[in-house]
């Protein structure tokens, strides 16, 4: 049994160091925090520890802070002043083996995931049903059915129904194509059978939605790649091709994928596959860490994403088989309660805001009920890499932790460093990718290919094909965008071919181009980006609230009707669409007032703040805040901004999106979208109004506004987007059109500027 202590950091008065055993993480362990509390790199020191234990490591990483594991601190002497120790950091070095792995995409190990696997004939027949069910709900999702509507849960039931008949006739799917035939080829009396489950109407969506998951750029994240299996992913067997004497950690990075939705399915079935893992490889002792950053959209309390029912069988079982769960998350709240409470070690850091406070005051008392009053007082003046570490295995008290800094290097890499490590350390996972199916045989050549022979010379006057468009549009996607002479150098052709190549990547579909300055510059359609609006990266996208049904539903009862069969016109409504509205989400720090007093003070100090004081003031202010301390506190919060008028965005839940001008006499008081689940998009799959966007105000005049307005210390500012219903409605007699907007977050009507 492993019993190596796993080193997390010191404890913050003494400097004792903090230390677990590797089998306390088999009740799992939980890291939260507000932005910067540093719980990423906690994390982090979790992976590193159980390496250098021998524990391999599945890593999901939403936002990619994870991938750099695969980068070694090479310099000794920023760690050293850091505290920690470079033997250590070597050791981590020599036993770790880092892969890291994209879904769909040939930025690292390119990784696919079908939704279905033919082998449920040789399991159990307890095993059968979840393992159909769980098939069933991944497959509904991945049709964006939401599964907690009644819709989404036909639509489960259809899919069961469908793969339980397939499994006693003996002809289960082996895959979603076979899947897909078998639901393009019913006949009438299965038709009329499923149909009890169904609409028609229902039944012939999804057998057509089926048929186009095998087309476009989406089906490469069934076919695409190497086969998603858990001991490639975790280095066991000769057939995954491990390195003697190394474990692995596999960096699942998830921004390849689209869309929520696309990362979702591939959370559930990445879950699926794990748990049926575990299963045919019981084990006492730790023998796999999952770890998976930013949780709260594939594990939410009230939605049921395809990947919620996966994680929470996980979160309850794999303790029973020596897997060890580990996650991390800005606010407990977002994250079902029933699957926390399978989380033994907790690890809490900087909260800030009061609501995100109070969301942990319960499991506080449980952990710890002597010193919760102390902890909770304690937690908005935490900075980054301190924690109350709670863990009722290994400590009666929490530990006030200061974690130890990383043996290996902390950045987010870009998807062109993933591909140069790639380039420089993975090749050899090639021999292992399945080719892309494809409906002509050019596409069949799709395979990783070296750099000098993706960029092989073509004679001028000699046609590209389809298949060599596709792999230079890939080279174009390693980068937000190039110039000709940039892409020229990447891809080794001389400007003037890689101009003409960029040219006919365009006529093609597969690029755009764009100025900045006197350059023209191009990207990769497949990317999802929007370099032309200086959209480099995924985006925050505010979850919608409000389904299309719903919509329908107020659609059809705000729609004007003819008073007494002649006054006025009948409306129709003619289309419904999602789309968003961009704010800006200006991050700062406030000194903030407690209590009634503390607040009279405030309002007595803002006054003298807007106007110019004299140095014998400014002493004289100094002194009175030094004074009454006590009666402030440092607060960390966003405010959400109008991108012209820079009205400040609120929200709540009864009275939904205002905008106003100063709701609110302390920025960190204002109401908005910080209680709501956020996830990262990319932005060229968001709709929506590119001009309020390309004329929003200058950062510095953002900033300086704010200060002026609230005495806050502004951090970034960086783009938000919430979604918003548009309805259209025709008038009958007069064919004009009026249009209603409202948000997606409440349904109720949203005035925009």
């Amino acid at each position: 049994m492993v019993t190596t202590s796993l080193l997390l950091g010191n404890e913050r008065d003494n400097h004792h160091p903090v230390e677990l055993q590797a089998t306390h993480l088999l009740r799992h362990m939980v890291a939260v925090g507000s932005s910067g509390s540093g719980k990423t790199v906690l994390c982090k020191v979790v992976v590193e520890e159980c390496v250098r234990q021998g524990i391999p490591v599945i890593c999901v990483d939403p936002q990619g802070d994870l991938c750099s594991l695969a980068l070694t601190a090479d310099d000794p002497q920023p760690l050293i002043d850091k505290g920690v120790d470079p033997v250590l950091a070597q050791q981590f070095a020599t036993a770790a083996e880092v892969v890291v792995f994209t879904p769909a995409a040939r930025k690292g190990v390119a990784l696919s995931a079908d939704p279905i696997q033919g082998d449920v004939a040789a399991l159990s027949q307890e095993e059968q049903i979840y393992a159909i069910g769980s098939m069933a709900t991944v497959l509904a999702g991945l049709l964006d059915y939401k599964l907690d509507s009644s819709e989404g849960r036909g639509v489960v039931v259809l899919f069961e129904s469908m793969l339980t008949d397939t499994l006693r006739a003996d002809i289960f799917p082996e895959d979603l194509h076979d899947f897909t035939e078998y639901c393009r080829a019913l006949d009438g009396a299965q038709e009329e059978r499923y149909t009890l489950l169904v609409k028609a109407s229902t039944l012939a969506s999804v057998r057509r939605q089926l048929a186009q998951l095998d087309v476009g750029a989406r089906r490469l994240l069934f076919h695409q790649g190497v086969g998603l299996d858990i001991d490639l992913l975790l280095g066991r067997g000769a057939a995954s091709l491990p390195q003697a004497g190394k474990t692995r950690v596999a960096v699942i990075y998830l921004n390849t994928l689209n869309s929520q939705a696309d990362k979702a399915f591939f959370v559930a079935v990445l879950a699926d596959r794990l748990y049926r893992w575990m299963l045919k490889n019981p084990s006492q002792s730790p023998q796999a860490l999952f770890y998976i950053d930013e949780v709260a959209p594939f594990i939410p309390p009230v939605r049921e994403p395809a990947s919620k029912q996966g994680l929470s069988l996980l979160f309850k079982q794999a303790r029973k088989y020596g897997v060890c769960c580990l996650m991390a998350t800005q606010n407990p709240g977002d994250v079902d309660y029933k699957a926390l409470a399978q989380f033994g070690t907790w690890a809490i850091g900087r909260l800030t805001t009061l609501q995100d406070i109070k969301k942990i005051e319960s499991a506080l008392k449980s952990l710890d009920p002597d010193n919760a009053d102390q902890i909770r007082e304690s937690l908005p003046g935490l900075t980054a890499g301190q924690f109350f570490l709670f863990s009722p295995d290994a400590f009666k008290h929490a530990k006030a932790l200061q974690a130890r800094w990383l043996y290996s290097k902390h950045e987010t890499l870009s998807e062109t460093q993933i591909a140069a490590l790639c380039d420089e350390r993975w090749g050899h996972f090639s021999a292992l990718e399945r080719v892309a199916e494809s409906d002509n045989a050019a596409n069949s050549e799709i395979t990783r290919v070296p750099q000098s022979v993706a960029a092989a010379p073509l004679l001028m006057d000699e046609p590209m094909t389809s298949s060599q468009n596709r792999l230079f549009a890939s080279q174009l996607a390693r980068s937000c965008s190039m110039s000709a002479s940039e892409f020229s150098a990447l891809t080794g052709m001389s400007e003037v071919k890689a101009r003409t190549t960029l040219k006919t990547l365009m006529a093609a579909g597969l690029a755009a181009s764009y100025k900045e300055s006197r350059t023209l510059r191009y990207w990769a359609i497949e990317s999802r980006l929007r370099p032309d609006l200086g959209l480099c990266r995924p985006v925050t996208v505010v979850t919608p609230l409000i389904a299309r049904q719903q919509v329908e539903a107020i659609a059809h009862a705000s729609k004007a009707q003819k008073r007494f069969g002649f006054i006025g016109n009948d409306e129709t409504v003619a289309d419904i669409t999602l789309a968003y509205h961009v704010c800006l989400r200006l991050s700062f720090r406030e000194t903030a007032a407690k209590g009634l007093l503390g607040r009279l003070l405030r309002d007595k100090a803002t006054v003298n703040h807007q106007r110019r004081l004299n140095w014998r003031e400014k002493i004289g202010r100094v002194v009175w805040q030094s004074m009454t301390s006590g009666l402030y506190e440092e607060r960390a919060d966003n405010l959400y901004l109008h991108p012209q008028t820079l009205h400040i965005v609120t929200f709540s839940a009864d009275s939904g999106i205002s905008l106003e001008e100063r709701p609110q006499a302390q920025a960190s008081d204002i109401e908005d979208f910080d209680s709501l689940v956020m996830e990262e998009r990319l932005p060229a799959d968001l709709q929506f109004d590119e001009h309020h966007w390309q004329g929003r105000r200058q950062d510095a005049d953002i900033k300086k506004l704010f200060v002026t307005a609230y005495d806050v210390s502004p951090q970034t500012i960086e783009p938000c987007f919430f979604p918003i219903w548009r309805i259209h409605f025709n008038r009958d007699a007069s064919h004009e059109t009026r249009i209603v907007t409202i948000d997606a977050l409440t349904g109720q009507a949203l005035r925009w500027l």
